[in-house]
């Protein structure tokens, strides 16, 4: 990751894209609007099958290609993301995703809010949790 000028600009290997043409490429396939929010206090978690990114305090986005589907590997997604956050972490999901937001749940997350009618035809569940004490769970159990 390098600081020119005031800009981010992050690459990778493969293929020599830039981190963010590869998510813009991804966000392409897994959404019918795609929709990016990078600053230089992003934060990406990105694999060939799929990325997370947001900030320290807030997932903005996660996807899985859809020939990677169905084999747990979000929840590998979001555990790395997670493992870059630090304290409160917040993310928003329509209600109606039941699979998004079975994953937020088993990564630990819980329903803070609800916001009425807020997608077109849908309600947001804001949720949270607070790394730190996730990480001490985690660790607890291990014992």
């Amino acid at each position: 990751m390098k600081h020119t000028d005031g800009q981010l600009q992050l690459t990778i290997d493969k293929g020599q894209l830039t981190v963010v043409e590869r998510v813009l490429q991804m966000e392409r396939v897994c959404f019918d609007e795609p929709w990016l929010s990078v600053n230089p206090n992003s934060v990406f978690v990105i694999e060939d099958y799929g990325y997370a990114v947001g900030t320290q305090n807030e997932l903005h986005r996660i996807a899985v290609l859809p020939e990677f589907r169905g084999k747990g590997l979000s929840y590998s997604l979001m555990r790395s993301f997670l493992d870059k956050c630090n304290g409160e972490v917040f993310l928003e999901v329509a209600s109606k995703n039941a699979h998004a937001v079975k994953l937020y749940k088993k990564c630990g997350f819980k329903e803070i809010a609800r916001r009425k009618d807020y997608y077109k035809d849908d309600d947001c569940i804001v949720m949270s949790m607070n790394t730190a004490s996730n990480s001490s769970n985690s660790s607890n159990s291990s014992t």
